[in-house]
């Protein structure tokens, strides 16, 4: 599970970093966060801190 989820982020933000167009830094910055905030949703028992998760889906996705 842990592999797929930073590779389900990784391919969702594929179209934005394809072909760079005027303000898809910013787009893909806003896009990062807004997963981030989805995944933790989902992701993140009540015993777990938020911070931590958020640490390991980016350890996850740097490791791909």
């Amino acid at each position: 599970m842990t592999t797929q989820r930073a590779q389900e982020l990784l391919d969702a933000s594929m179209e934005l970093t394809l072909r760079p167009q005027k303000d898809d830094r910013k787009k893909l910055i806003a896009f990062i966060i807004n997963e981030a905030a989805a995944r933790l949703c989902t992701d993140c028992g009540e015993l777990q801190n938020p911070v931590d998760v958020l640490c390991e889906l980016a350890n996850e996705v740097e490791a791909l």
